[in-house]
């Protein structure tokens, strides 16, 4: 059954089975990793819809990367491999695009690539949120060593990512500075 009512009347449990308000600062994390899983999830369905002439499988490794991301925000348990993993898609992109940063670009572009800058500011309030609760001794059972890197690098992939889109899609960007 997908209804409990249990969380009728504004509390809701903790993985342990604790009961919380759903105003709790734990649950905000939850909620912000339940967004940026949702965006991702968008962002893999729009990039399914890309064709890149001479590359029909150009983004194919960026959707592995962000099933596998998909998958840690639920698990929470990133490794220092997973971490590499991302950094090798970006150093791929860079490669591929000659050079990420060139200095800032406003979000944009291609209707996809926006959609990944968004998913990334997402990631990064996320990030922030998780980063607010790092003072207290219940991060540390809510998250793995390697989860805070993780999503660090995984607001960098999308960065990286958007740029790929724009670049295989001849799209412009635009320079914050011009």
């Amino acid at each position: 059954m997908i209804y409990t009512r249990t969380g009728d009347a504004g509390t809701t449990s903790l993985p342990d089975g604790t009961r919380v308000s759903k105003t709790d600062a734990r649950i905000a994390c939850y909620g912000a990793l339940d967004e940026l899983n949702a965006q991702l999830g968008l962002l893999r369905a729009q990039l399914a819809t890309l064709h890149i002439e001479g590359a029909p499988h150009a983004f194919e490794a960026d959707e592995k990367l962000i099933v596998r991301a998909q998958r840690l925000l639920f698990s929470l348990d990133a490794t220092p491999h997973d971490v590499e993993a991302l950094e090798h898609g970006i150093d791929a992109t860079d490669t591929l695009v000659g050079g990420i940063f060139r200095g800032f670009v406003l979000p944009g572009g291609h209707p996809v690539a926006a959609v990944a800058h968004v998913v990334r500011c997402v990631c990064r309030r996320t990030e922030r949120e998780f980063c607010s609760l790092s003072v207290a001794d219940d991060v540390q059972r809510m998250l793995q060593p390697g989860m805070m890197a993780y999503i660090n690098r995984l607001s960098d992939f999308l960065f990286a990512l958007a740029r790929k889109i724009n670049s295989l899609t001849a799209t412009a960007e635009t320079l914050v500075a011009e």
